[in-house]
């Protein structure tokens, strides 16, 4: 469809695409993008474009209902950077449109908006000691 995204798994085997059917409630825009799989496995962080704005999302790679995590955001206003920590326990992210740099849970959806700015969240070196 026009405008909308979702996200979908192939097998690595060969097959049929099969849709994670991620709970969006009844919105007229919405679009899915961007996965990456945690180092588990077991989830997907994904960008979840509504309406005007748009956050970051945390769901099962089973499909099933999403937590939200971090900032709302304006669209179209450059994305964001996110990853997982090597384990899993949380998420880097950096937001085009303010600057912002956030340390954010994948569980609760809470976050922590660092001191620093970190342009480029594909490296935790930055926030270790």
């Amino acid at each position: 469809r026009e405008g909308l995204s979702d996200i979908y798994t192939v097998p690595a085997a060969g097959g049929w695409p099969a849709r994670i059917s991620f709970d969006r409630g009844p919105m007229i825009y919405w679009s899915d993008e961007t996965p990456q799989w945690s180092p588990d496995g077991r989830t997907l962080l994904f960008e979840r474009y509504r309406g005007g704005t748009y956050q970051l999302a945390i769901g099962s790679a089973d499909g099933g209902p999403v937590t939200l995590i971090g900032p709302e955001q304006p669209a179209n206003s450059g994305g964001s950077h996110a990853r997982f920590t090597p384990d899993g326990s949380r998420v880097l992210a950096f937001y085009e449109s303010d600057g912002s740099s956030w340390v954010l849970d994948p569980v609760s959806g809470a976050g922590t908006q660092l001191s620093i700015d970190i342009d480029s969240p594909l490296s935790w070196q930055g926030t270790t000691p």
